[in-house]
C-alpha cells in the first residue's frame, strides 16, 4: 500500500464508482416496519392505480404502512379491500397522483 504522500485515488469508471472498488460494510438487518413493507409492495403494486408502498410516520410519529394511488377513484375501489394492518403497522392509502419520471 503507498503511505499517504504518494497515494492517488483509483480511476473513474462508467457510473460514476472508482475502479476496484471493494465493499465490506454488512448490511443493516431490515427493521420490522421495512420488512412489513417490503412483504407487501411487490404484489400491491402490480394492483392497477397503485403509484407506491412506503414507509412513513402517522400522525402521533407512529410508523405506518403509506399506499400511494393515482385518483379517488382508485383509492375507494382499494381502501376496503386492503388490510387495516401489515405486521401490526397500521395501512394508509391516500391519493398521490400519476408518478412520472422526469
Amino acid at each position: 500500500m503507498a503511505d499517504d504522500e504518494s497515494f492517488e485515488p483509483p480511476g473513474q469508471v462508467e457510473g460514476g464508482l472508482p475502479e476496484h472498488t471493494v465493499f465490506t460494510a454488512s448490511m443493516p438487518a431490515a427493521t420490522p416496519i421495512t420488512a412489513a413493507v417490503e412483504r407487501v409492495a411487490g404484489e400491491w403494486l402490480e394492483v392497477r392505480g397503485v403509484e407506491a408502498v412506503a414507509h412513513t410516520m402517522g400522525p402521533a410519529g407512529e410508523d405506518v404502512v403509506q399506499v400511494m394511488v393515482t385518483d379517488q377513484a382508485t383509492l375507494d375501489r382499494l381502501a376496503p379491500r386492503l388490510p387495516a394492518e401489515v405486521d401490526g403497522f397500521p395501512v394508509t392509502v391516500r391519493v398521490s397522483g400519476k408518478f412520472r419520471a422526469q
